[in-house]
């Protein structure tokens, strides 16, 4: 039997959601025919409706953030700190040996950052 997965997530285009009113507007204005139905529904909006609406650092369905759902995790699989501090380390020790040992520079795609004056080729996350 094989397995093959994959997948991707970008936190650099980062949902930004907007009032329930506006988003009722929104839903409103598709239904609308005429101009002065479509009229009708902007003027129920104020300023404030018009505001975005930062996204939440909760996961949506359950309403942990990304650490509260690790630490729940630890706890159901009693992994102690010291066993998740080690994992770390040894994480950060083998990324840090596949840089140098030339692995990963096939891997990442080198980042063009404004103003375009240098490059990021490399992961500067390890520590």
């Amino acid at each position: 039997t094989v397995g093959i997965a994959g997948g991707a997530d970008s936190s650099s285009v980062l949902p930004i959601g907007v009032s329930k009113k506006l988003a009722g507007s929104l839903v409103d204005l598709t239904k609308a025919r005429t101009l002065g139905q479509r009229l009708k529904i902007f003027s129920k909006l104020r300023l404030k409706d018009l505001m975005p609406v930062p996204p939440a650092v909760d996961e949506y369905s359950t309403g942990l953030s990304m650490g509260q759902t690790a630490e729940q995790m630890a706890k159901t699989h009693s992994i102690s700190r010291a066993d998740q501090d080690a994992m770390a380390h040894r994480s950060h020790s083998l990324a840090a040996k596949a840089w140098a040992d030339g692995l990963l520079a096939e891997e990442v795609m080198t980042a063009h950052v404004p103003p375009y004056k240098s490059f990021i080729e490399q992961d500067n996350n390890i520590r």
